[in-house]
Formats: structure tokens, sequence, C-alpha cells
């Protein structure tokens, strides 16, 4: 009886029958191992980064009279739901609003661009004359930059320049 498991099965034996069953157990039912997708670090973190390694960068609001960049900035003390992702004062105040559209979406999208507009047109409004460039930057992959050209045409409305990290010609 092949089956029988008394001391006549060898020891080889019974590695080879546990090393088939793992073989055909990884080949047949064991899902593959996902690769550890390389997500791109946020917009903001890159430019933070940058702005930090050419020194213009600061957590402190008083530097912002000192030409330094600062990050989530709310210009309007009466409406602090009005903030900036980036503001300089160089002379006349330059605002940066930013968006991933590669991540969530096409919905969530359209309404993030729609409040980065509203905030870019009301820094018009809130600095007339002092206000420099208002930027936008945002990362879309081509296809991805067509699925959302409402969202992209909202903003670009209240911008000066736009730049998409993802192109190469940006």
């Amino acid at each position: 009886d092949e089956y029988n498991t008394d001391s006549c099965e060898s020891a080889d034996e019974s590695e080879k029958y546990e090393d088939r069953v793992l073989e055909l157990y990884n080949e047949l039912i064991k899902l593959p191992k996902k690769k550890k997708e390389v997500h791109d670090i946020r917009i903001q973190t890159k430019l933070k980064k940058k702005f930090e390694e050419l020194n213009i960068f600061s957590n402190d609001t008083k530097e912002l009279v000192n030409h330094k960049i600062l990050q989530n900035y709310s210009f309007d003390k009466n409406n602090e739901d009005l903030m900036v992702d980036f503001i300089l004062k160089n002379g006349n105040y330059h605002l940066t609003e930013t968006i991933d559209f590669n991540l969530n979406n096409k919905h969530e999208k359209l309404k993030e661009a729609s409040l980065k507009s509203i905030i870019l047109a009301e820094s018009k409004n809130f600095y007339g004359d002092e206000l420099g460039n208002r930027f936008f930057v945002y990362s879309a992959t081509a296809k991805k930059e067509s699925e959302m050209i409402t969202s992209l045409n909202i903003i670009k409305r209240n911008c000066d320049e736009s730049f998409n990290l993802d192109s190469k010609e940006d």
C-alpha cells in the first residue's frame, strides 16, 4: 500500500513529497507577491525640499519679509480657509498652488482644482497691486492630463504660469 506511513517509507521519499507539494502550492495556489510600487513624492514635498536646498524656505511666518518661502500660508486672516500652498514676498507676493492629478479620482480632483482656483482668484482681490505671479504646479501623465482638462482649465484661468512636473517640455 503506497499510502502506508509505516517505517517502510524513507525519509528521502517524504522530503520529495513535501517538496513537490510546496512546489505545486507555489505554482497553483499562492498569489504572487506584489512588487512594491515606488510612489512619487508629493509635489509639495518635492518643492519644499528644493526650496530648503536653495536655503529659501522657512517655517517662520516672520521670515516672509526676508524673502523666504512659506508653506500653507493663510494670507487672509479674516478667512483662514484661504490657504496658499507656497508664498514668497520679493517686492510683490508670489503664490504657488499644487495638485497631483495622478492620485485619487477625477471628481475629487475637480473639487480640489476649483478650490485652488478660488484661492488664486481671491489672492488677486486681497493683494491687489502687490500681487506678483500666481503659479500652478501639477503632476499628470499625458493620459491623466487629457482626462483632467476641465480641472486644468478652471485653475489655469486664475494663474499666470503653469508647470506639469511630468512633462519634459515644462
